[in-house]
């Protein structure tokens, strides 16, 4: 196995990842759409790092981390979206691997931290982020969605 940033040339094997990824959550999601969308990104997101972890001619998982700047000490950080492993694949390894090739990045970047979240349920993830080291800060977790945040980008509330 090796892990190393994906490529356009990736796109068909990426994409049925990331649908993997999305029917893991209950979202069922065209895969044409998916293809676009990371075709896209890809293309789009220049400080975007996307990993993937390859096999052969299978694709593993992914990892995808994006930066936050400025982050401590006026520091870059990298904050790591997701990594997802095949459920044909885990219990390889290949989540370990990934996460220290996205450490790895992180350094060579010039990041002293790497951050992530996890569900609260996943206790599997939860085990192997403590296993290679990961501490919980005293943070809260927040997000704005949908309509929350179609509300928040409009007119302030003057009731």
């Amino acid at each position: 196995m090796i892990v190393r940033p994906a490529t356009q040339a990736d796109l068909e094997r990426f994409a049925a990842l990331v649908s993997e990824l999305e029917h893991h959550y209950g979202s069922d999601i065209d895969p044409d759409l998916v293809r676009q969308r990371l075709s896209e990104g890809l293309a789009r997101y220049r400080d975007l790092v996307v990993l993937v972890a390859e096999d052969g001619d299978a694709l593993l998982g992914h990892a995808t981390m994006s930066p936050l700047y400025p982050a401590g000490r006026a520091n870059p950080a990298f904050f790591v979206k997701d990594v997802f492993v095949s459920r044909h694949a885990r219990g390889r390894g290949v989540g370990e691997a990934l996460l220290r090739a996205c450490a790895s990045e992180a350094i060579a970047r010039g990041a002293p931290r790497m951050d992530l979240s996890v569900d609260a349920d996943n206790e599997g993830a939860i085990r192997l982020y403590r296993r290679l080291g990961a501490v919980e800060p005293e943070k809260r977790y927040l997000r704005w969605d949908g309509e929350s945040l179609e509300k928040l980008a409009g007119a302030p509330d003057n009731d």
